[in-house]
């Protein structure tokens, strides 16, 4: 037998498992859909009512009501290989009396026994069954099924099921294979289908991409969005196809359009890979559980020139019986939130204790912050600075945390000239939630951080962060008359103070504020009153009040303006400073934004470029 031929046999056992497994995407990871018209299918009768109430085990013997695609590919010892995939129909039992399952279509049949579960290709997501007979190899990898309900990201799925039954045969001159995907349950009654209403679904989506001279598992996820008063179904997403060792091979779009027949809970329609206006392929499925919770379809499509053949599985669950998250003090699933910030970067001269600015202004950074459900944590990633701290317990300071900020620390090992060094890091995050005493948020928050210095090193660098974050108001759910007061709290730093021994390290900016916005006219308007603070003395001063202004546009959830008084700022020049802000909550209850300014150093005399963040809520 041929490379190529190997690499077909192999890659087909391999990337059975992967299929099968659950696939990623999530409800955020594709736009809303486009409608596209699709032939009615034929209704299909009354379902009768289930075996099992779900197919959480332990399972009663069931013949299940299905949809399956089935797909052929031949691998020669020469030449290049063929693939094809198609709608297909077969029968899927499971039989409690000798603990197995039986898969049977036109031209083929097989038996797996519970007993032949293989440890080494199953995991916590996925059983898999091996039965071998001569130069015959059959597999039968099911998804498991669970109670709970998952999350947007990672859906489960307690009445829909999905298998892929897969024959190899191999021998010296070819290796032929078939396989089968499909999708199985619990299905709704015809009498339990909405007449009305839309809904959206989250997907999961697994397959099997076959190839000229390879097979490549592919996994992926997507929304789907029904409505159920015309019976039409939209849906799209993306995937990615991987190697037999696991990588990342090419990532596609997918498509699916189809309707459902009326007094049925059953649909039908088309199946498109890479673009919309591409040939469809096929697309069937059902609705499952008592209240057509989750969805099940069978998809193939091929290559309009032919060549490749993709086959696979599609389940999907109602996003609204899914958790979503609260307020930040109340997350439950992945998330990722707007942010804004600044930054200031500088150097410790170790031997004389003195300071430096390595940037003449302060900057922007690039920064992202979410919530991860894997670490139940938010994750800060700064790229270099700062990649990807979870801000877990386990770096939590709880002597130096409170009840308005929560301080976390950790380390970052740098290399310079062949010698590594341990960069403190320390993280304070203000808390969210009515019982902060500093100020109660729901929707948004900020962090501050710095990363360095290195007393052992003669010249250390050290940044400092200040970043807000929230979830922001959407456009179409601003309000388009009428005007809000908010009250915010401020939190800033600044360059390094030009004194005649260096020794003073850059201000800690605080403070509070007042912001005023005619929603109608889209105009803010509002005062900041800062306060510096000498980091080693302590020592506090009143910058006094600063005023400023800005505009949007009516419906827009964001706002930007400028101070009202003009300043010379050294490293910087003539200015009156910017604020960039952008409302949060559901219908702008809060607000954060970005303010970059100057000061005149009460120590030193001079300027210094001074900015950071402001939050706030509506006070009426």
């Amino acid at each position: 037998m041929t490379k190529q031929a190997l690499r077909g046999a192999s890659a087909i056992a391999l990337m059975l498992a992967l299929s099968a497994c659950g696939g990623g995407g999530g409800v955020n990871s594709t736009p809303t859909p486009t409608p596209a018209p699709t032939p009615t299918p034929t209704p299909t009768p009354t379902p009768t009512p289930s075996a099992n109430a779900d197919l959480v085990a332990p399972l009663v013997s069931e013949t299940f009501v299905n949809n399956a695609v089935a797909g052929t590919a031949s691998f020669p010892a020469n030449g290049a290989g063929t693939a094809t995939a198609a709608k297909s129909a077969l029968t899927f039992r499971y039989d409690a009396s000798s603990n197995r399952y039986s898969v049977s279509a036109a031209d083929r049949s097989q038996n797996f026994a519970v007993s032949s579960r293989d440890a080494a290709l199953s995991n916590a997501d996925l059983d898999v069954y091996v039965d071998k007979s001569g130069n015959r190899t059959d597999t039968l990898a099911v998804r498991k099924n669970a109670a709970e309900k998952g999350t947007p990201d990672s859906p489960q799925f307690q009445y829909a099921g999905a298998a892929v039954w897969q024959r190899t045969t191999a021998n010296s001159s070819a290796v032929s294979a078939t396989a089968d995907a499909f999708t199985y349950g619990v299905e709704t009654k015809a009498s339990a289908m909405p007449l009305g209403g839309t809904a959206t679904f989250v997907a999961s989506l697994n397959g099997i991409a076959t190839y000229a001279d390879t097979a490549l598992g592919l996994k992926g996820g997507g929304t789907l969005n029904i409505d159920f008063a015309s019976g039409g179904l939209t849906g799209n997403g993306d995937f990615s196809t991987y190697g037999t060792d696991g990588g990342k091979v090419d990532t596609s779009n997918w498509y699916a359009s189809a309707r459902i027949a009326s007094g049925s809970n059953a649909f039908s329609g088309s199946f498109t890979i890479g673009a919309p206006s591409n040939p469809a392929g096929s697309f069937d499925g059902r609705f499952y559980g008592p209240n057509h919770e989750e969805l099940g379809a069978a998809w193939s499509w091929n290559t309009p020139t032919g060549g490749r053949a993709y086959l696979g599985t599609l389940l999907g669950r109602d996003l609204a019986t899914l958790p979503a998250n609260g307020g930040l003090d109340a997350l439950r699933v992945n998330e990722a939130f707007e942010t804004t910030g600044m930054q200031a970067q500088y150097i410790l001269t170790s031997p004389t204790n003195s300071y430096m600015q390595r940037i003449t202004s302060l900057t922007t950074p690039p920064v992202t912050m979410r919530y991860s459900e894997d670490s139940d944590s938010l994750v800060v990633n700064q790229f270099a600075v700062v990649s990807d701290v979870a801000l877990t317990d386990a770096i939590r300071d709880a002597a130096a945390s409170n009840a308005s900020f929560d301080v976390y620390r950790t380390t970052k090992t740098e290399t310079f000239g062949g010698v590594a060094s341990e960069y403190p890091i320390e993280i304070r995050v203000l808390k969210p939630g009515a019982g902060n005493p500093t100020i109660a948020l729901t929707y948004t928050s900020f962090a501050t951080w710095s990363v360095g210095p290195v007393p052992s090193l003669y010249q250390s660098d050290v940044n400092e962060t200040v970043l807000a974050y929230g979830r922001k108001t959407p456009d179409g759910a601003m309000p388009r008359s009428g005007s809000a007061s908010y009250a915010a709290i401020i939190q800033g730093i600044t360059t390094v103070p030009v004194s005649a021994s260096a020794t003073q390290r850059p201000y800690v900016i605080t403070g509070d504020a007042s912001l005023s916005y005619d929603f109608a006219a889209a105009r803010m308007s509002g005062v900041m009153r800062p306060v510096a603070t000498d980091r080693d003395s302590g020592q506090r001063y009143e910058l006094g009040a600063q005023n400023f202004a800005g505009s949007s546009i009516v419906g827009a959830s964001s706002f930007s303006g400028q101070f009202e008084k003009e300043m010379t700022i050294r490293g910087i020049g003539t200015t009156n400073g910017s604020i960039n802000g952008q409302f949060a909550g559901p219908q702008a209850q809060e607000f954060f934004a970005r303010w970059n300014y100057g000061m005149i150093d009460p120590v030193n005399g001079g300027t210094l470029n001074m900015g950071g963040v402001m939050v706030g809520k509506q006070t009426q």
